[in-house]
C-alpha cells in the first residue's frame, strides 16, 4: 500500500494538500495511485488504473476549483510530484485538464 510521506515534499506543496484534498479524497487518491503502480509492476494493461487516477485527480481540482489557478497549478504539482515517487510512466496535462474542468464548468 502506498502512504502520503509530505516530509518529502516542499513545504508548499505540503500545505496545498492539506488544503486541498479531504480524508476521503486523499484516501481515494492513493487507493488509485496503488492500482496504478500495482498495474504497471506486473505488466498487466494499465488503461483502466490510468483512467482512474486521472478520474480521481480531475475530481480534486473540480473541488478546488473556487481556490484559482495558481493554487490549482500548485496542487497538481504536488500530486504529479507524489505519483513521481513511484512510476514515471504517468502523463497528464494540466493546462489540458484544466481547460476540461473550466469548459465543464460553465
Amino acid at each position: 500500500m502506498i502512504y502520503l510521506n509530505t516530509n518529502k515534499l516542499t513545504h508548499r506543496y505540503a500545505l496545498a494538500l492539506r488544503a486541498g484534498l479531504s480524508d476521503s479524497r486523499k484516501s481515494h487518491f492513493l487507493m488509485q495511485l496503488n492500482i496504478f503502480v500495482l498495474a504497471e509492476t506486473n505488466g498487466l494493461y494499465r488503461g483502466g488504473a490510468d483512467k482512474e487516477l486521472k478520474k480521481c485527480i480531475k475530481a480534486i481540482l473540480c473541488e478546488n476549483l473556487d481556490k484559482g489557478y495558481h493554487q490549482l497549478l500548485i496542487l497538481f504539482s504536488a500530486l504529479k510530484a507524489i505519483i513521481s515517487e513511484f512510476t514515471s510512466a504517468f502523463r497528464l496535462s494540466f493546462i489540458e485538464l484544466y481547460e476540461q474542468i473550466t469548459k465543464e464548468g460553465k
